[in-house]
């Protein structure tokens, strides 16, 4: 079954990045559809975007990088798209993973797939109390959903149409909670490197 994909990339003031994210995702995905939440840049990320000719979402104000995505998913739920790739405007996270996550995502019967730079195994120089509060993170979602998270900045968060709903519907609680949201909703989560 063809399932409609769509990438959100959330950007704030990203001019210097976001046209090497879009031409090697135009690359690697040019199958998927893709929307930038300009989340009321300063800069010339507007005019970078529209100089691409890609869809643009353009917020009158500053609301955050949550809100904007937000923004993005309620678009993609709108337009009918079945998954969702969430994806950072700056560069950090890599495109090419954007194909084998989806892919992963339809193959293993989960609801979503977090890419997730630290279940290689890897350390990242992290603020100390940064590092206990992914821990802490990391042991309540063991606790209270059975399933072992890295709760630290994922890479890239692919949800497929029902979970993005569920996760539209807790509004702009940090996505770390709302990692927690999606499982107890009854949502099958999996957790991969990129």
């Amino acid at each position: 079954m063809d399932q409609k994909v769509i990438i959100v990339i959330p950007a704030h003031n990203e001019e210097h990045t976001i046209a090497a994210v879009i031409h090697e995702l135009r690359m690697v995905a040019p199958d998927f559809d893709r929307v930038i939440v300009n989340d009321c840049s300063s800069d010339a990320t507007s005019a970078v975007i529209a100089g691409l000719g890609e869809k643009q979402l353009k917020l009158v104000c500053n609301l955050g990088y949550g809100q904007a995505l937000q923004t993005g998913l309620k678009y993609a739920l709108l337009k009918g798209h079945d998954i969702i790739v969430s994806m950072d405007a700056d560069g950090q996270h890599q495109p090419g993973d954007v194909v084998r996550l989806v892919s992963a995502l339809q193959e293993s019967g989960a609801d979503m797939v977090i890419g997730s730079r630290f279940c290689d195994g890897h350390e990242y120089d992290t603020p100390i109390d940064r590092r206990l509060g992914q821990l802490l993170f990391s042991y309540l979602t063991q606790i209270l959903l059975h399933q072992w998270m890295n709760m630290k900045p994922p890479s890239s968060r692919l949800p497929k149409k029902r979970t993005a709903s569920a996760k539209r519907m807790s509004g702009s609680v940090s996505s770390k909670i709302n990692l927690y949201l999606i499982p107890a909703l009854g949502v099958k989560l999996r957790e991969l490197p990129p």
